[in-house]
């Protein structure tokens, strides 16, 4: 009776702690506009091009560049008809949307694929950055150097905008993203998310830039549903995800308290279910990010 009592209790109220996981968030789509598979032009992908005062080395959007699928984002120096550009004539130029970011949501990842060659320093290569929606970035042939966009353009979630060249073949690119350095603790957040490409007036090798399949995915707090081992005595193991970053805490508890439940700080828990009594237990997990902001999830 003791353990059939146990047992049915355990198995109640994990299904009901654990019921309403939250599904991952496609903010960007690599099947579509992410993809550039919407239409021929950033304007019918939701994208906003600025090439206008960017000299020669402008961005298009078509099927010419080799290595992807269908349409992709690229640098050409003559309208688009091929992938190359002029390496003695300086380019910024650049493409972007705003993106909003949920609030609720602790970490969020940004992958896409691409090439370029280009000039070492990096001089001529891709720019990756997120600014406000304030900031609106323009054509310039005002080379950047081997720096990237000013203030508050120059930076990509928590680390300096990365810069991406040398690679003649497709690569792919993945950052994660924190709410910590996004904002949207309390809320939704708009950013503003920038590609651009520069080159300066020397130099370079072919191709420049291309860019394809761009995904923005917000990874929502949630834990593993272990299997229920009472009938076997096996411990259960508890994991979270996201898991614990630099300056984040993450931490399991139960109610009611049991001396069988341990935490063990780092996203992970273990309950040894023969060292607990009959009850009623709802396991829940919350993760604390460097900005002190908490999430948790039952």
């Amino acid at each position: 009776m003791f353990r059939r009592s146990f047992q049915m209790l355990l198995i109640l109220i994990a299904a009901l702690a654990w019921s309403g996981d939250i599904q991952a968030q496609l903010l960007i789509n690599p099947a579509a506009e992410g993809g550039f598979q919407n239409g021929a032009t950033f304007a019918s992908n939701g994208w906003t091009v600025a090439n206008a005062g960017g000299g020669p080395n402008l961005w298009y959007v078509g099927t010419v560049p080799t290595g992807f699928t269908g349409n992709a984002a690229y640098i050409s120096n003559d309208l688009g008809i091929t992938h190359a550009y002029t390496n003695n004539s300086t380019s910024v130029v650049h493409f972007y949307r705003d993106v909003t970011f949920p609030g609720g949501v602790p970490q969020f990842t940004l992958s896409f694929n691409w090439k370029a060659d280009g000039e070492s320093g990096p001089f001529d290569a891709i720019i990756v950055s997120l600014a406000p929606t304030t900031y609106t970035p323009t054509g310039s042939t005002t080379s950047l150097g081997t720096g990237v966009l000013p203030a508050p353009a120059n930076k990509l979630g928590a680390i300096t905008a990365p810069q991406l060249n040398n690679q003649t073949t497709v690569q792919t690119a993945t950052y994660t993203l924190k709410s910590a350095d996004l904002g949207n603790c309390s809320g939704p957040v708009t950013l503003r998310l920038i590609f651009t490409w520069k080159n300066d007036g020397s130099l370079g090798d072919q191709p420049p830039a291309a860019i394809d399949n761009i995904s923005l995915v917000g990874v929502p707090l949630t834990t593993n549903k272990p299997a229920d081992r009472c009938t076997d005595g096996t411990n259960i193991v508890y994991t979270a995800n996201p898991g614990v970053g630099a300056g984040e805490t993450g931490v399991f508890s139960i109610i009611q308290n049991t001396p069988g439940f341990t935490n063990n700080g780092n996203g992970t828990a273990n309950w040894t279910v023969g060292n607990s009594i009959p009850g009623n237990y709802v396991v829940s997990y919350t993760l604390t990010n460097a900005a002190n902001c908490a999430y948790t999830v039952r």
